[in-house]
């Protein structure tokens, strides 16, 4: 399958989400040596992610895609003000999970009675 596009507003910016053995092929990455990764390929942003939803990869490289994103538009942040990066990074993660969604619905959801 190929990378699925998605537009990071308020920039207009397109984020490609490549998620498939091929799409990670074509990026030319390893996924035994990467959870995950943000990088540029022939002029695009794209952001490689396992093919099964993991919840501390997409929020990881969804934060740097924020600062990236943030920094290259001009939106300046630091130690002390930085809200600007969470609200892209959350929209980030809401824009990746729309492209997992139709395989989260399948996923059947375990009930455990006891934690141990």
């Amino acid at each position: 399958m190929k990378a699925k596009k998605v537009r990071v507003e308020p920039f207009g910016f397109p984020l490609y989400i490549a998620t498939s053995d091929e799409s990670w092929e074509m990026l030319d990455l390893d996924r035994e040596a990467l959870a995950g990764a943000v990088l540029t390929h022939r002029g695009k942003m794209y952001v490689a992610l396992p093919e099964a939803y993991e919840e501390d990869t997409v929020w990881h490289e969804a934060h740097h895609v924020a600062r990236m994103l943030n920094g290259a538009h001009g939106v300046a942040t630091d130690p002390e003000e930085h809200e600007a990066d969470c609200y892209l990074q959350e929209h980030v993660v809401r824009l990746i999970r729309t492209v997992y969604k139709p395989k989260m619905n399948k996923i059947k959801m375990v009930k455990y009675d006891k934690l141990y």
